[in-house]
């Protein structure tokens, strides 16, 4: 007697949003700051990012960071351009959190694409979801910069305006 032959495929779905049935609030970035420091001798010569990354969907958030020197050649080419992992409390297994930085012109120009990877049932099964975003972060009454003449330069979510950068949901992949 001869067995049939099962084959399985694993396929992989990305769906724009438009397609699906289930609605999600955009993410909210807040704070966000960036810093680049004045490059001497002694001072620590990396330009940092640092935000909360808040899903209000999910009512999760996770604290993102990444450092790294300025390119030598002024093109700003040294940023990492992989996704970074970011710190949550939330469940592993259930919730998950990374980013990379896409472009970089300065601490006050520069773009991010988030990941969050997340249980919903209201996409059916597999529930679990890996959702995308992107966002071009530029200066704005909202998201200011201050400059100093050693070179240092900060950029933040002002506390006077505070309101938090949405990063819209562009894509699902189950």
């Amino acid at each position: 007697m001869r067995l049939p032959t099962i084959t399985a495929s694993l396929t992989l779905l990305t769906l724009p949003l438009s397609t699906l049935a289930v609605s999600y609030n955009p993410w909210q970035l807040s704070p966000l700051n960036t810093h680049s420091s004045s490059g001497r001798p002694g001072n620590d010569p990396k330009t940092t990012i640092t935000f909360t990354f808040n899903d209000p969907n999910t009512a999760t958030s996770a604290s993102c960071s990444a450092s790294f020197l300025p390119s030598n050649d002024g093109n700003q080419t040294s940023f990492p351009n992989h996704y970074i992992e970011c710190s949550t409390t939330a469940d592993p297994k259930d919730y998950d959190f990374a980013f990379k930085i896409d472009r970089f012109t300065s601490i006050g120009e520069f773009g991010l694409t988030l990941q969050h990877g997340l249980r919903d049932p209201a996409v059916g099964t597999p529930d679990y979801v890996t959702a995308f975003g992107s966002v071009n972060i530029t200066r704005s009454p909202n998201f200011v910069c201050e400059y100093g003449g050693s070179g240092v330069g900060n950029c933040g979510i002002t506390e006077s305006g505070g309101m938090p950068i949405l990063v819209p949901i562009t894509a699902l992949v189950a």
